[in-house]
């Protein structure tokens, strides 16, 4: 959380999730609350602002990590994520402390959709190369070469599906 507040500022996050219905506070308070550190010299009510930003910043947090890890999914086992998927998880946290706030146009919206697409072409590539992706290729080659080793079946099915056999043949 420090990371992201460095990132963008401890008033621009302060702004964007402390709930309306809370007094708005400082990015210094979000910081020190970040931190840790004694709220000793804070009103109550701006404290209680900070922890409830704070929580609304986790839960961002943790939707990006969840968008990050779908588009992981077909990541083999024990393989790193490039870094750069690291370094745009605050700004997918950041998309989601901004909501609506970002419109079509705006520049957190346009960075969350160039991101998307980075990560939609790193799970293509995962899935491609994945041990999946191999078990299903031998499985379709293994089902083309029974296929074209059998004899033509003349099935129903062979000139709708392209399927060289319909199956079991049953008797009428």
């Amino acid at each position: 959380m420090i990371a992201l507040i460095t990132r963008f500022g401890g008033q621009e996050l302060a702004d964007l999730a402390v709930p309306k219905t809370n007094r708005p506070i400082d990015g210094e308070l979000l910081e020190a609350a970040a931190k840790g550190e004694s709220f000793d010299n804070w009103d109550a009510e701006e404290v209680a602002s900070a922890v409830a930003g704070l929580a609304r910043i986790a839960d961002a947090a943790t939707r990006a990590r969840s968008e990050i890890q779908f588009y992981l999914r077909y990541r083999q086992e024990g393989q790193d994520a490039p870094d750069w998927v690291a370094d745009d998880l605050p700004e997918l946290t950041r998309f989601h402390l901004y909501g609506e706030k970002a419109n079509a146009e705006s520049a957190v919206r346009l960075r969350y959709r160039d991101i998307i697409k980075r990560l939609e072409s790193l799970a293509a590539e995962d899935e491609n190369a994945g041990p999946r992706s191999r078990a299903n290729r031998a499985c379709r080659s293994a089902i083309s070469r029974a296929c074209s080793a059998a004899p033509p079946c003349g099935g129903s099915d062979a000139g709708r599906t392209g399927r060289c056999h319909s199956g079991p043949s049953r008797a009428s």
